[in-house]
């Protein structure tokens, strides 16, 4: 495998290792937009799949850190048919996540031009699976808040992105797994090295690693969503990944399912108007 220098896997930090935290979760569903008369839909939609990417993450850990808080006990028993049960769920999750503690992982004397060898694999896995759990916590704090602050258009956002980071775990998980199953550690690494430091920006500037060498290039979103497929289908959960996530992007990006939550239509003396929310009357 062709070395990453300074920002890639293993090596010093610089600019471009800022993209390297970029994993985790993933939420199954979504609200979809306003009802008739403008007022938001409960969260009742959102169902949370986020114990994905927990899953994904204590096959990858190889014991370098208790995942067993990760989950507490009950989890799966808490009802999935609304809001505030949802949100019981995500907060108990959230709650066992931040018990986890990531220790500093040491990098195997391996040098940095030589073919991986299977500790520096597991390394690489533990480095992945801490920034994946790292990530998911923190966003999965700021969503919560973000719910019970009623920033409805703010909660779609985030969850877009622990969808697509949830997507990115399954991916990481399955591509590692055949590679290691195959004992091709090159290729693992490879894998893991996409994962962790991929940078397509830098890849279409132009611009090169500390080593001289290009960008490696990551994993797609939709490389992620073919792999939750794949893995929903197995859970026989038959609604498509894409599906999802073109609600949560609806509602991201500047477009009618963003635009919506803002104003409704109704009848006044003059005919129809736009009443904008929060309301304020002629």
């Amino acid at each position: 495998m062709r070395v990453i220098g300074k920002g890639g896997l293993g090596r010093p930090a610089s600019r471009g290792a800022q993209y390297a935290g970029h994993c985790s979760a993933t939420f199954a569903s979504a609200q979809r937009s306003r009802r008739a008369r403008g007022k938001p839909r409960s969260l009742s939609g959102l169902e949370p799949h986020t114990g994905l990417a927990i899953q994904g993450a204590r096959g990858l850990d190889s014991g370098c850190w208790k995942s067993s808080h990760v989950r507490p006990n009950g989890w799966e028993a808490m009802p999935h048919d609304d809001a505030e049960a949802a949100a019981r769920r995500l907060t108990a999750l959230l709650a066992g996540l931040n018990l986890v503690a990531f220790p500093s992982l040491v990098r195997p004397a391996v040098p940095y031009d030589s073919p991986p060898t299977a500790d520096l694999v597991s390394w690489a896995r533990c480095f992945y699976a801490s920034v994946l759990l790292s990530h998911v916590r923190q966003l999965l704090g700021t969503f919560l808040a973000a719910v019970r602050a009623g920033q409805t258009p703010g909660a779609f956002v985030l969850a877009r992105c622990i969808f697509e980071l949830g997507a990115h775990a399954v991916l990481v998980h399955e591509t590692v797994g055949k590679r290691r199953a195959a004992g091709d550690l090159p290729g693992a690494w490879e894998n893991l090295a996409r994962a962790m430091v991929g940078n397509s920006e830098m890849r279409a500037r132009g611009e090169r690693t500390s080593a001289g060498t290009e960008w490696i290039k990551p994993f797609h979103v939709n490389d992620g969503l073919r792999a939750l497929d794949r893995f929903l289908a197995k859970a026989g959960d038959e609604k498509p990944a894409q599906e999802m996530y073109d609600t949560l992007t609806e509602h991201a990006h500047p477009s009618q399912g963003a635009f919506s939550q803002y104003y409704r239509w109704e009848n006044s003396p003059n005919g129809a108007r736009v009443v904008f929310v929060p309301l304020h009357e002629d």
